[in-house]
């Protein structure tokens, strides 16, 4: 896993777990940056990149915009989830990324020589 996934990951886990709405965003934010061992700004930057750059499919309903003056505003779509159903599913991909590589290291390397395996048993046992 890249190492911008881990954070990702990390982010909307973390962000999926306060409530909706301007109270929940001002909770996740003054408290996130200590419990992500993150700079607030850096934060902020990978919120908005989650919500408008990661491919314009608009991950979080969080999105923050910098003014003239270099000050971010935070803007939230009422009280729907923290996630769209693309943020979940992307969610989803980071939190069992480590099955799908198994899974294929498996088909590639483990299913060959486990036939391998059985084909020699069956003739070893016919023989």
């Amino acid at each position: 896993m890249k190492p911008s996934e881990k954070r990702d990951k990390k982010i909307l886990n973390l962000l999926n777990k306060y409530d909706y709405g301007t109270r929940g965003l001002d909770a996740f934010m003054s408290e996130a940056p200590d419990k992500l061992k993150m700079n607030p700004l850096t934060l902020k930057e990978d919120i908005n990149r989650l919500d408008s750059e990661k491919d314009h499919l608009h991950y979080v309903h969080v999105v923050y915009n910098q003014d003239n003056n270099g000050n971010y505003r935070a803007g939230v779509l009422g009280n729907v989830e923290w996630l769209t159903s693309d943020g979940k599913d992307y969610l989803d991909e980071l939190n069992h990324s480590w099955e799908r590589t198994f899974w294929l290291y498996f088909q590639i390397y483990g299913w060959p020589i486990a036939v391998a395996v059985i084909v020699q048993v069956i003739k070893n046992l016919l023989n």
